[in-house]
């Protein structure tokens, strides 16, 4: 779902979200504060 941020019950409850950009690209970007975004071609999974 290119351009869309993921729209579930657990990520409303989520700081940040993830959109694809297109092209294999992510932004990532604060949900309180929309200036405050990352951009990258390369994705690592996060250990919680």
């Amino acid at each position: 779902m290119k351009n869309q941020p993921r729209d579930d019950d657990t990520d409303k409850e989520r700081e940040y979200q993830a959109v694809e950009a297109g092209d294999g690209e992510f932004v990532i970007y604060d949900r309180s504060k929309k200036t405050a975004w990352i951009q990258s071609n390369h994705t690592v999974d996060v250990r919680q």
